[in-house]
């Protein structure tokens, strides 16, 4: 496998070193707006600098592009890379818009090559785990979720292009929402309405991206998600709540886990807590090897592209709900 890096900031960073340690895997090229610091980077594993993304996509060396770039890169990128018959690992989200992230979904339909979504939060241990759960149907269906995640920002969060909407696309409901967003998707299936509010709490001088981000998500048969993204949560939370029939789970960050079983009498509520001590920074590696996996398999992979663009359309959904003060209809899909 010889790979190409497009984005050599701190992302891009962990993939070229997650590539060194992959037997049969070669840094090529790593490509960086700001060429020395793709220089720096590229130099750390023997491999070539260029300034230009389009060398990666384009280059006959390269069999797999890795997209760590700004938001902006993502779906031209992406796109060049798999119409250059090369598979692709995008980070999130996998583009600014909706319409855009359904370009990228349409190329690797139509080129039959794997991208997989950025989506490590998939691969906490804890969500990992109540993905197992949930699976053995020993709680019952799903009735609803309820997720939070929010940190202090990158700060300053008025600086840099995460707050310039027109590389960025959205403030936190895109950037640390989407992994909630679609971790909601991938326990409760596609929703089909939503609502919500996108504001600027704390950090006004960042309008017109927001500091948080409050949406609601219905499914066709009528259950509910709620979720919270904020750039203002000073203290870091990572939070999951899945309601079942016969019980929930509570995931606390990414490796404490809490199980709830209620009894058929509905009298007794039996505990289970277990924290994992698996680092943060596995949830990379397995995210990695689950694109090695799905390339080698050719299957299609855990958080593909259609994960990566249905993510971004809630995100925006919810943009529109909050400008336009209305309810919002998903699941309209390309012909």
């Amino acid at each position: 496998m010889r790979v190409g890096l497009i984005g050599a900031g701190v992302v891009g960073g962990r993939r070229a070193a997650l590539v060194a340690n992959t037997p049969g895997a070669e840094l090529i090229t790593v490509a960086d707006a700001l060429i020395d610091r793709a220089a720096h980077l590229a130099g750390e594993y023997e491999a070539e600098a260029v300034a230009d993304w389009r060398h990666v996509a384009e280059s006959p060396e390269i069999d797999t592009v890795i997209v760590s770039a700004s938001n902006d890169i993502h779906a031209p990128a992406s796109i060049a890379a798999l119409e250059a018959g090369k598979n692709v690992l995008c980070e999130k989200p996998l583009a600014r818009t909706p319409d855009e992230a359904r370009e990228v979904h349409m190329a690797a339909k139509r080129t039959g090559l794997t991208l997989k979504t950025g989506f490590n939060h998939r691969h906490y241990p804890a969500v990992l785990h109540a993905r197992k759960i949930a699976d053995s149907g020993e709680l019952g269906s799903i009735l609803w979720m309820r997720c939070r995640y929010g940190h202090k920002g990158t700060g300053p969060i008025d600086k840099g292009w995460f707050v310039q909407p027109e590389i960025s696309g959205g403030g936190t409901f895109l950037d640390n929402g989407v992994h909630v967003l679609d971790i909601c998707r991938w326990f409760m299936g596609d929703f089909v309405e939503a609502c919500g509010f996108a504001v600027n709490t704390f950090w006004r001088s960042i309008d017109p991206v927001e500091d948080n981000g409050f949406g609601l998500f219905r499914t066709a048969d009528g259950r509910i998600a709620q979720v919270h993204a904020s750039w203002n949560q000073w203290e870091i939370i990572f939070s999951v709540e899945i309601f079942f029939e016969r019980g929930s789970i509570a995931i606390d960050r990414s490796a404490h886990i809490r199980v709830a079983r209620r009894s058929s009498d509905w009298e007794e509520i039996e505990v289970e807590e277990r924290h994992f001590h698996e680092p943060f920074q596995d949830s990379w590696r397995l995210d990695w090897l689950e694109f090695l996996a799905a390339v080698e398999e050719g299957r299609q992979p855990l958080g593909n592209a259609r994960d990566g663009w249905k993510a971004v359309e809630m995100a925006h959904a919810v943009y529109t709900s909050s400008r336009e003060r209305r309810f919002v209809t998903l699941g309209a899909e390309p012909a």
